[in-house]
């Protein structure tokens, strides 16, 4: 038994009523009267955020997944999803298309890259789930409950706030960036005075591989930084503490900037992804190191976020630093191989986990 079902499974609720979900963005249970009620709940909403349910001839509340007939509501419910979500992927992707090419001046790089992210990655995703679908097998369903508990546990976390911080300050960053560069009265060019340029670097301009950190392109740019830091913040917050968490974020981006500045020397580097693949590379070594302790799913998350970058660099070698990116991610994972501290994370968890309370 994992550490996670160990100290959740026998949690007792007040019975109010004979059918009951528990959700991780509550603190208390919510009851239905008839079945029909309950799953007409769970049609709409997404099976991760469950953590405990309760049905007419259960005596209390028991872990989402871990009876046979929460494995049937699971396996029915993620078909009838994944179906509307590949309708909806089609309409949406067809309707943003047909916008680019009738309405909008079309940008064919703009266009490119929106193809990818909204066409590529979303098939990629909903073949793996696919292929989840097909595995009806015990240690699928613990490995669900482990990832809800997992999510649930991040959820209810102290430090998810700390996890803003980075993200908001970039953010911040291309806001004043925007403000600055307003209309056609301002001459302030924030590239050439802030991002890596290496005949500006060769001058000794130095802070350039710490500024360019935080020069975004457009709105799309910042919001995929912003996410994906921010998601990556969440997890890591956990098991470390802010200052390493920085430390490496600079680490990272400095040596994804001189990585740039090697292979790619006439390029004009900007952007925080060489530091977000620095902290992924890092956090997917210590997820594998203690995959004893960590949920299996969290590894198959951040896997599948390295392949999807993969998949863009190469889709997007035009526009994306794949250079910078690729030096960020290996430094990242190198500084992971120095750090072995499984019993202090194990420590750590149990030790939060304890501090919530129902």
């Amino acid at each position: 038994m994992s550490v996670w079902t160990e100290f959740l499974q026998n949690k007792k609720f007040e019975i109010k009523d004979d059918y009951g979900i528990f959700l991780h963005e509550f603190w208390t249970p919510m009851f239905f009267s008839t079945e029909d009620d309950l799953m007409t709940y769970i049609n709409d909403t997404d099976l991760k955020e469950i953590l405990y349910i309760k049905f007419k001839e259960d005596e209390n509340f028991k872990l989402f997944g871990s009876e046979k007939k929460h494995q049937e509501i699971i396996n029915s419910t993620e078909k009838k999803k994944f179906k509307n979500s590949f309708l909806w992927f089609i309409v949406i992707l067809i309707g943003s298309l047909v916008y680019h090419y009738f309405v909008k001046e079309i940008d064919f790089k703009e266009l490119k890259l929106f193809i990818i992210i909204g066409g590529v990655f979303p098939i990629t995703e909903m073949f793996f789930d696919y292929r989840n679908l097909t595995d009806v097998s015990s240690q699928k369903h613990q490995k669900f409950i482990e990832n809800s508990i997992f999510s649930f546990w991040l959820q209810k976390s102290n430090t998810k706030f700390f996890a803003y911080l980075i993200p908001t300050i970039l953010a911040l960053s291309f806001g004043f960036q925007e403000i600055l560069t307003l209309g056609k009265s301002t001459q302030f060019n924030f590239v050439n005075e802030f991002a890596l340029i290496k005949s500006r670097l060769d001058l000794g301009e130095y802070e350039r591989l710490l500024t360019y950190l935080f020069i975004h392109y457009n709105i799309l740019h910042i919001s995929a930084i912003f996410g994906a830091l921010y998601f990556l913040s969440r997890i890591f917050l956990q098991f470390y503490n802010l200052s390493l968490f920085i430390l490496i974020f600079a680490i990272t981006g400095i040596v994804g900037g001189l990585s740039s500045v090697i292979i790619l020397p006439q390029e004009i580097s900007y952007g925080a992804s060489s530091s977000v693949l620095g902290i992924l590379g890092f956090l997917i070594v210590i997820v594998f190191k203690h995959k004893e302790v960590i949920p299996t799913n969290i590894i198959k998350d951040l896997v599948n976020g390295s392949l999807y970058v993969a998949v863009l660099g190469i889709a997007g070698y035009e526009f994306i630093n794949n250079a910078a990116n690729f030096g960020g991610f290996i430094a990242g994972a190198l500084i992971a191989t120095t750090i072995d501290n499984k019993d202090e994370i194990e420590h750590k968890i149990k030790k939060s986990l304890s501090k919530i309370k129902f």
